[in-house]
Parts: structure tokens; C-alpha cells; sequence
């Protein structure tokens, strides 16, 4: 007979959940970790739900206290988080704008909006 005790207890912060399978003589233990969402927007951990799923199936989430959604992963490149420090420092390399569009995979339009965005920071 194989029984299996679910069992919760946290670390680092995240929910990990145990579970011991219990057969005769054979014991093993299987850990999965429940990762705590953090919002795009306002950085704040732990108020997000789930809010339906954008044409591609990928799961949108929602935040409660800024009220605006965000999906983990995207299909297209220019919506990532990290693409604003990849322009940067592709453009300090010294690359022009058409090649850092064409090596990132985004478009022409979407460099133009980071390029102006950070001029605007630095001013």
C-alpha cells in the first residue's frame, strides 16, 4: 500500500510542499516549490491573480493594488523587462540602432521609444 502525507512548510520565503511517498521498504521524497509572483509595475510581492489568458495561452496576471496585469513571459522580445539594459548596453558598445533591432528582435519603432526613454533619464 502507498500512501502519499503532503507536507507544508517554508523556506526562504517560498511554500514548499513535501510529499513522502511511504511504501514498505521505499521511501522518497518529492519537493516542489510554489514561487511568489512579484508585480511588473509596482514590485510588490505576493497581491497578484490570476486574470484569464492573452490570445497566445499565455497566463496574464493581475495586480490588486496598482490594478494593472502583466504575463511572466511574452512571444514578442520587446516587452521583456530586461530589454531597456539590453539597449543600453548594446548601445555603449557602439552598435547602431537597426542592429541592436535586428540582434534583440524587435522592432525599429520599439528602440526608438527605449533610445527616448532613457535620453530622458539622463536629463
Amino acid at each position: 500500500m502507498i500512501s502519499l502525507l503532503p507536507i507544508s512548510m517554508e523556506r526562504d520565503g517560498c511554500l514548499a510542499i513535501i510529499l513522502v511517498m511511504d511504501a514498505f521498504f521505499f521511501k522518497k521524497e518529492v519537493i516542489m516549490e510554489v514561487r511568489q509572483l512579484v508585480c511588473h509595475h509596482c514590485n510588490v510581492p505576493g497581491r497578484i491573480r490570476r486574470h484569464g489568458q492573452a490570445r497566445s495561452g499565455i497566463q496574464r496576471y493581475l495586480c490588486v493594488l496598482c490594478k494593472k496585469t502583466f504575463q511572466v513571459s511574452y512571444i514578442y522580445q520587446g516587452h521583456e523587462t530586461n530589454i531597456a539594459k539590453q539597449i543600453k548596453s548594446l548601445l555603449a558598445e557602439g552598435q547602431s540602432r537597426e542592429q541592436i533591432a535586428r540582434s534583440l528582435g524587435v522592432s525599429l519603432k520599439n528602440i526608438d521609444r527605449h533610445i527616448y526613454m532613457l535620453e530622458s533619464e539622463a536629463i
